[in-house]
């Protein structure tokens, strides 16, 4: 019975755990309002902890993140020309960020990795168009394996400025 237990627990957890193991199932991120320019730097970030992904997509990485291993993809719908994406607390890994168009086509729109093993990251991306969905993809530069960490996706909210 213990067995059928662990079996049943592997079942429901792995289409979980993989969720967004490719960008066809990326994980949707929710718009916030940055307050003004000055919050374009590097600041905090979301309390969701999310997990590297087992695989990586076979999407090329930009050249600025090297080689990308165990990705994770989300998307966002622009509700702004510029949006900022920022990714935090990467546990014993060096986090990449890159922002593509939705069908990830192409070379990627913008890409980060900066911040080395265990530093926030952030990546600023203009020209976006509103109402038009974007891809991101979260990835380990060097080494594989497990990791986990935060991000969230900010846009300038111009009634504050």
């Amino acid at each position: 019975m213990k067995h059928l237990f662990w079996i049943f627990c592997w079942l429901v957890a792995t289409p979980l755990l993989a969720q967004n193991d490719d960008p066809t199932g990326a994980i949707s991120l929710t718009a916030t309002a940055m307050s003004s320019y000055t919050s374009l730097a590097a600041s905090g970030c979301g309390s969701t902890i999310y997990n590297l992904g087992a695989s990586t997509n076979s999407a090329t990485p930009a050249a600025t993140s090297g080689t990308m291993a165990n990705d994770a993809w989300f998307q966002f719908t622009a509700v702004a020309e510029v949006a900022k994406i920022k990714v935090c607390s990467p546990t014993t890994f060096d986090a990449a960020i890159e922002v593509w168009n939705n069908g990830v086509t192409g070379s990627p729109l913008g890409a980060a990795n900066v911040g080395g093993s265990g530093a926030k990251e952030y990546l600023c991306v203009s020209g976006l168009t509103i109402g038009t969905n974007y891809k991101v993809r979260v990835g380990r530069v060097s080494g594989t394996g497990a990791g986990t960490f935060s991000i969230l996706y900010e846009h300038l909210d111009r009634k504050s400025t």
